[in-house]
């Protein structure tokens, strides 16, 4: 498996100064279908052979991706099991190796690979959804301005995993704005709706004299396309249990204080594992409620460092669920590609201001821990009222 280096920094995919380089697999293939079945398996490389020649283990991706040791239990392990590797890669912070096969009878395939003891575990490929949709007139929640070096979140790093925005946006900073593909030009649009959006809400330019102001404009932020958009007339996007967890990892090794996830679906073994790695490196993941699910069927799991952004539109109220941040609106007036604005509408817009008050919150305060946290959005309020 060949190993990219696939990023855009400043709105070109050039290794130019300033922008951080982190390696990344392959492109996806053009989709997966319900037949579709992932497996995770332990590294089976003695650490030595993992420490060898270009550097420490996963580090190196080259010699990770050229060890033939991989590659060739993964396809031991499908031959053994009548199946296929459609596209496998490597997964650092859980230690685990990864791959896609496929299988008229998915369910039974599950079964009989989860009884093989050189399988961790194996799972469906889960689907999940980033939407939002046009507020249709309804009264909109705009981002605060930030009035002081240190409420504006310098020094954090927030991480988007979402679909790709345009950078290019007059009302960005382009300096602070690293952008990651995992997904590949075979899925979606080089200028997303839904990323866009979320991170003008985020990283918007105060002051400037246009559009809107960013709720936390003096951040880094690095964006990780996982999800796609799924229509030219809509922001509506997709994204899977690989997508997400190539974003996901990636995210990881950029060492995000902060983790927007304005998306939903269902539970998924490998992404947990993932976020759990995050969460004990001192991540807090925000992730947009799933009123669809219950909290013990939704991704991301509730636990410390986790959050659920609840946005309480005209004829709902706020579920008072352990972990769940209601900010006073789920409508925002935020960015749109090739110099647009909009105001859309879903608990997905809450989420990048809650991601933008824990950035706030720990900027100001860097020793304080997840109960101070709790402690402090259980007061927030969002204005009402535009910026400018």
């Amino acid at each position: 498996m060949k190993a990219l280096r696939r990023f855009v920094c400043g709105g070109a995919i050039a290794a130019l100064s300033g922008c951080v380089q982190l390696p990344t697999a392959e492109p996806l293939p053009a989709s997966f279908d319900r037949r579709s079945v992932l497996v995770v398996i332990d590294d089976p490389r003695p650490q030595r052979r993992r420490n060898a020649l270009l550097g420490t283990g996963y580090r190196s991706r080259r010699n990770y991706d050229a060890d033939p040791l991989l590659t060739q239990t993964a396809r031991s392990i499908a031959d053994r099991h009548d199946a296929i590797v459609e596209y496998q890669w490597p997964i650092e912070s859980i230690d685990a190796h990864c791959f896609v096969v496929q299988a008229d009878e998915p369910s039974r395939l599950i079964a009989r690979l989860n009884a093989d003891a050189r399988v961790r575990y194996a799972q469906t490929v889960n689907v999940f959804r980033s939407e939002s949709n046009p507020a249709g007139g309804a009264k909109a929640a705009f981002a605060k301005p930030a009035t002081a070096k240190a409420a504006a979140g310098r020094g954090q790093r927030i991480a988007i995993v979402d679909t790709f925005a345009d950078i290019d946006h007059p009302d960005l900073p382009h300096k602070r704005v690293n952008q990651w593909d995992l997904v590949g030009p075979g899925r979606g649009l080089p200028r997303e709706r839904h990323g866009t959006a979320v991170l003008g809400l985020l990283a918007a330019t105060p002051m400037n004299g246009i559009g809107i102001d960013g709720a936390a404009p003096q951040a880094d932020f690095g964006m990780f396309r996982g999800c796609w958009q799924l229509s030219d007339a809509s922001a509506a996007a997709s994204c899977d249990s690989v997508s997400l967890s190539l974003a996901l990892q990636t995210a990881h090794e950029w060492r995000p204080d902060v983790v927007n996830l304005s998306l939903t679906g269902p539970r998924d073994r490998l992404l947990e594992e993932i976020v759990s790695a995050m969460l004990e490196r001192g991540s807090v993941v925000v992730a947009a409620f799933d009123e669809h699910r219950d909290r013990h069927e939704r991704f991301p799991l509730l636990r410390p460092g986790v959050l659920y952004a609840y946005g309480i539109g005209t004829r709902n109220e706020a579920r008072r669920e352990a972990g769940t941040v209601a900010i006073g609106a789920r409508d925002a007036f935020t960015l749109q590609p090739d110099a647009g604005y909009n105001v859309l509408s879903g608990h997905s817009m809450a989420a990048p201001i809650v991601s933008a008050r824990v950035a706030l919150f720990r900027a100001a305060m860097p020793s304080a821990g997840i109960d101070a946290l709790h402690d402090a959005l259980r007061k927030l309020k969002t204005p009402s009222t535009p910026s400018r």
